[in-house]
């Protein structure tokens, strides 16, 4: 149980948060998206304040999956990125990203392959990270990963992106 707890802690770190302070940037809440994670740096503080966001991200969910090896401390990693149900954090996509390639590498890389090539016809990260996560319980299913877990992951991130979703449904060009 403590691992799930110290998972959840760990993925509450705002990395975009602290490096956009750090830069003079200030909220990351209170700009672009209003979302604390590497798409929303991406927009707010370019491309270096993304790729480092992005790298922190994966890494907390990697360094959680990697050396507390309990099933769910995916989930609860993820969840803390989400800062669920507390704040609003981030929508959890790195941070999963990170820990399906702690889990198993080959189905981090089959999930980033799946993300870069929606996002690549899309050209919407949301988009690319609903689709991409919608199918992780049956891409997981192929790397022995709990059904059970990854459907509840992919709750929680879809949740995290309903508001890409209703803009998909409205008005697909703002998504």
């Amino acid at each position: 149980m403590k691992h799930l707890i110290i998972s959840y802690l760990i993925g509450m770190i705002p990395f975009g948060q602290i490096y956009a302070y750090f830069l003079g940037i200030g909220s990351l809440k209170t700009k672009g998206s209003g979302n604390i994670g590497a798409t929303n740096a991406y927009r707010v503080g370019g491309k270096a304040l993304g790729i480092a966001t992005l790298i922190s991200d994966m890494a907390k969910g990697f360094l959680c999956v990697y050396f507390f090896p309990h099933p769910w401390v995916f989930s609860f990693v993820t969840l803390g990125h989400i800062q669920f149900p507390f704040f609003t954090g981030g929508k959890g996509v790195a941070t999963a990203l990170g820990a399906a390639f702690a889990l198993n590498i080959w189905l981090g890389f089959s999930l980033l392959a799946l993300w870069l090539s929606t996002f690549s016809i899309a050209r919407i990260s949301g988009v690319a990270s609903m689709i991409t996560f919608l199918s992780f319980p049956i891409v997981g299913y192929f790397f022995n990963v709990d059904l059970i877990m990854s459907g509840f992951t992919s709750l929680v991130i879809l949740y995290a992106h309903r508001k890409n979703f209703l803009a998909c449904i409205h008005n697909p060009a703002t998504a």
